[in-house]
């Protein structure tokens, strides 16, 4: 169910429903759509947001967060009321700015894609905490496969603040003893805890093995399967393929990292010249989106005017040069791109040619014996 709203304009202040009033003009962070709270007093559902029908710039149903009416578990709500006991009970004698569950917090400067993050339970401080900055947050562990750990951990310590995640069913089960004691939990090697004094959001997301986290697609891994590859990846269509040794590669957004998917492997004759630009601050593999070159007919030559496809990289000026049986050159050198040639190329240029004994054909170019001696046009291959 949605927790988060904009307060009295679509750009307003993030709220939960404990912080705002039914009459109050509510806005869906995501889509922008007219909001409403419900449940709450003399109901048997919490208090929670909804998006109003037919709204939503225009659609209220096209939102993520429309229709996920869903009530909060049991176990989960009774350890976020723990946990924000325990938070009163540690920081009872520091000034607080605001305590409670379910508050978003700010993280556009931590350098998410995400503008908030809601918090399970939340101290903020009205002054910087020496050991935990900003504030302390505790999130709960409870059927949550889809949350990213990882990313939620880089994006509160970039904000600022510090963040302890709880195992819900273990608190659960000893409600005599409540949550844990903080500061054991921050020293401890086997709870996560994070505080923006000993981390930044680079330092986390390196800490965490992707592989341990998340589950991939079939047939993708973590793992580059060509290791021994220097790898030519290129864009084309809707997949992004290795022109070397064919393996597909993709972002994976929520580990941040590249994943790899190994396929068939086509020998092609494909061949690279010069040393591929060296991409030191990119996280992720160098991808070639081609832009063809228009043949310029003053200095091509006319065999090759509509039989090569010749491209360029909008990014790294590489040059790609392709024949008509797909033989293909990709060349770093920043050389003249007229000047480039596959091995098909170079064969028909300079082939001594030994022709088909049935056939009229060469075997060793392929070049059709009635245009061998003649200026080749558009036809030529």
């Amino acid at each position: 169910m949605p927790f988060i709203a904009r307060l009295n304009s679509p750009d307003g202040a993030l709220v939960s429903p404990a912080q705002a009033e039914k009459a109050d003009s509510l806005y869906c962070p995501e889509c922008g759509g007219s909001m409403g709270i419900r449940g709450g007093h003399n109901t048997d559902r919490e208090e929670h947001l909804w998006h109003v029908e037919n709204l939503g710039n225009g659609n209220g149903g096209s939102c993520a967060g429309a229709g996920q009416e869903t009530p909060e578990s049991e176990i989960h709500r009774r350890v976020k009321a723990h946990s924000v006991a325990a938070l009163r009970d540690r920081f009872g004698s520091v000034d607080i700015e605001r305590i409670g569950t379910e508050i978003p917090i700010d993280v556009t400067d931590s350098g998410s894609e995400r503008d908030y993050r809601r918090a399970d339970a939340l101290a903020q401080f009205q002054n910087e905490n020496r050991l935990f900055g900003e504030g302390l947050i505790i999130e709960i562990q409870y059927r949550h496969a889809d949350k990213n750990i990882p990313r939620v951990n880089a994006d509160v310590v970039g904000a600022g603040y510090s963040i302890l995640w709880l195992d819900a069913e273990e608190v659960d089960a000893q409600p005599q003893s409540g949550i844990p004691d903080i500061d054991m939990c921050f020293n401890s090697e086997d709870i996560l805890s994070y505080t923006p004094y000993r981390w930044n959001g680079t330092d986390i997301l390196d800490a965490f093995h992707p592989q341990d986290w998340f589950s991939l697609p079939d047939e993708w891994q973590f793992k580059d399967p060509g290791q021994t590859c220097t790898h030519e990846f290129e864009a084309k269509r809707q997949e992004i393929k290795c022109l070397l040794c064919r393996t597909l590669y993709e972002w994976h957004e929520p580990s941040h990292s590249p994943i790899y998917n190994e396929t068939y492997k086509i020998t092609t004759d494909t061949r690279v010249e010069g040393e591929r630009p060296d991409f030191p601050s990119a996280e992720e593999p160098h991808v070639h989106h081609w832009f063809a070159v228009d043949t310029d007919s003053a200095t091509a030559d006319p065999r090759y005017r509509e039989s090569i496809r010749r491209e360029r990289c909008g990014e790294c000026r590489a040059a790609k040069v392709t024949d008509s049986k797909g033989h293909t050159v990709v060349d770093h050198t920043g050389r003249e791109i007229y000047e480039i040639t596959t091995s098909l190329m170079r064969k028909q240029e300079h082939c001594d040619h030994t022709w088909h004994q049935y056939e009229d054909w060469c075997i060793q170019c392929e070049i059709p014996k009635d245009e061998a001696d003649t200026v080749h046009s558009n036809d030529w291959f």
